[in-house]
């Protein structure tokens, strides 16, 4: 399982952790996955999960 975090700690942008989430703890990460457009508040991309997963 992954959860999006912002990257206060990294840099601008967002990250994705890996997490188990019957421990509740964070595996590894936070990577980077978008760097931002360079304003403000970035609003990073959406990912939805459309069907089963696989």
């Amino acid at each position: 399982m992954f959860r999006s975090v912002h990257l206060l700690e990294c840099r601008r942008g967002r990250g994705l952790a890996r997490i188990d989430p019957m421990a509740g703890e964070v595996l590894d990460g936070p990577m980077p996955v978008w760097s931002g457009s360079g304003m403000a508040d970035p609003e990073g991309p959406h990912l939805y999960r459309i069907g089963e997963w696989r």
